[in-house]
């Protein structure tokens, strides 16, 4: 039984009706500017759509201030009865924050539309490795090849290779650069319109600290470094003087990804304070290039 003091104060939040990527970080900084008080209560009422990258960012967001405000008591309402909970109940997206509702991250099979949230444990991946004697690029590109099988919806055509090539840049840079313990992604693809819409999401040192390494580059914040990092070649361990093996792709990952996305639809980033999104002027002839790749490393 809790028991709340006369004098205790609660805090009301309305989460957004739309749940895109810019509205998701306009919702993080809303709750991380809000004042401590006894006990908060989002109101998930409104809430009729969410896309990958948006519904990663703001689960994120939600996990990281039920961790940051703890004692007060945190409640959630209206989440059974928003128009989407049968969606985001499924692909784990209340349980990817803390709340018992719906399926946990991971547990839905997916399906040739769909990914669920789902976590990669980076420790688990080395251990993988060790285990079966397969290195580690190995299984991450086993992993980039089942998500582009999802985004593409087949397993052959043009462009296929460059997106697989893609995404396993996105998760070799997590696991090599990030030092973050785990990885979460979801995918999402309407077949009516032709787009698609891979999300991963990190909570490393972020690209500012990463590139501090580099003792040829002057990253004074969150902007700069990822200016820097979607440049060719830039990378925070492999640079003039440094031990990496200049042939092994350090500093092409994010600039090769995000070139790729662009081409077929979009491609947006955020790094502690900042981001960057953006879409090609036209739409790509080639259905083997995603329109909506997305990446997002925190």
């Amino acid at each position: 039984m809790s028991y709340a003091s006369p004098e205790s104060t609660t805090t009301h939040i309305v989460v957004p009706s739309r749940l895109g990527i810019l509205d998701a970080i306009e919702f993080t900084g809303r709750i991380t500017g809000t004042p401590a008080d006894d006990e908060y209560v989002f109101d998930f009422g409104s809430l009729t759509w969410a896309e990958p990258l948006g519904g990663l960012y703001a689960a994120n967001a939600l996990r990281s201030f039920t961790a940051e405000r703890q004692p007060s008591k945190l409640r959630a309402t209206n989440y059974k009865e928003t128009s989407c909970r049968s969606y985001l109940s499924h692909i784990g997206f209340f349980r990817a924050f803390g709340l018992r509702f719906g399926n946990e991250p991971g547990v839905a099979r997916g399906s040739s539309t769909y990914l669920p949230i789902t976590r990669i444990e980076i420790a688990e991946l080395h251990a993988e490795a060790f285990d079966t004697g397969r290195s580690l690029t190995d299984l991450i590109q086993r992993k980039a090849d089942d998500l582009v099988n999802v985004l593409t919806q087949r397993t052959g055509g043009a462009g296929r290779e460059a997106m697989v090539y893609a995404f396993r840049e996105i998760i070799r840079n997590v696991a090599e650069h990030s030092e973050s313990p785990n990885l979460w992604y979801s995918a999402q693809v309407w077949p009516r319109n032709g787009a698609a819409t891979i999300a991963m999401l990190d909570k490393g040192i972020g690209l500012c600290e990463s590139l501090t390494h580099n003792p040829h580059l002057h990253v004074t914040d969150d902007r700069d470094a990822i200016r820097f990092a979607l440049l060719p070649g830039v990378s925070g361990r492999a640079f003039k003087g440094s031990r990496v093996n200049r042939y092994d792709n350090a500093g092409f990952g994010l600039f090769m990804t995000s070139a790729l996305g662009r081409i077929g639809g979009g491609f947006s980033i955020v790094s502690g304070a900042a981001a960057s999104t953006g879409r090609s002027p036209r739409r790509s002839t080639s259905r083997g290039i995603s329109r909506g790749l997305r990446s997002i490393s925190r």
